[in-house]
């Protein structure tokens, strides 16, 4: 009973702070995209430095067992932040304002119900992984949150259809938008898309909720 207390206190808490509190890790995602995406001319002014937000110095190394071969020399030279900076660099207008609403309405809602460590952890963990199968199926040039927001949209909706008592509500409509424009970037209207961070996204944000599913069934 007193911990539930704690608990209570905690949210009613969480709750209560200013917006800007509560949602410290969504907007410092945003204003980080914003910045860097402006900042390096959505994309065509990397030199000299914007090339260290990229995965690889080279946009293609060639091969899988060459882009392995320089993911490794860069991250034995320290450069560990590259497996997450991509997500930074938006290249057209609608690219980042897409990705930047979608960041603060799935965001907003992990911020806002599980705290934003929690959110911080969900979003470097999608990150790294959606942007290393990006790279490794296509080469390094490429960036976004792109991959970030489909993971989060995978996470939110599977805790919100699966889970017993779950905090969050997805709806249908929007869930089948997320499925329905993954269908058509893959299928290359759109342009050139990072469509394999947007799957690769999409399965680890789903397999990061199921331990909560699993422990609501359990209880």
């Amino acid at each position: 009973e007193i911990s539930a207390k704690k608990r209570q206190i905690r949210l009613r808490d969480r709750w209560e702070r200013p917006p800007i509190l509560q949602l410290r890790v969504t907007v410092g995602l945003i204003a980080l995209s914003v910045a860097a995406t402006i900042g390096f001319g959505f994309g065509t002014k990397l030199d000299p430095i914007g090339h260290l937000l990229m995965i690889s110095k080279f946009v293609d190394p060639g091969s899988v067992a060459g882009r392995t071969a320089e993911l490794a020399i860069q991250l034995r030279s320290g450069e560990i932040w590259r497996l997450v900076t991509p997500i930074f660099l938006h290249m057209d207008v609608l690219h980042l304002v897409f990705n930047m609403y979608w960041t603060a309405m799935l965001g907003g809602m992990v911020e806002r119900t599980q705290g934003s460590w929690r959110l911080l952890v969900v979003v470097l963990v999608i990150a790294v992984l959606s942007n290393l199968a990006q790279y490794f199926a296509k080469g390094g040039g490429f960036g976004g949150m792109s991959g970030v927001v489909f993971g989060l949209f995978g996470y939110v909706w599977i805790r919100s259809k699966y889970e017993l008592g779950s905090p969050y509500y997805f709806p249908p409509s929007t869930a089948a938008f997320f499925l329905v424009w993954m269908i058509i970037c893959s299928l290359g209207i759109v342009g050139n898309i990072a469509n394999h961070a947007h799957s690769a996204g999409l399965v680890v944000g789903l397999l990061l909720g199921l331990p909560s599913i699993l422990r609501s069934r359990m209880r």
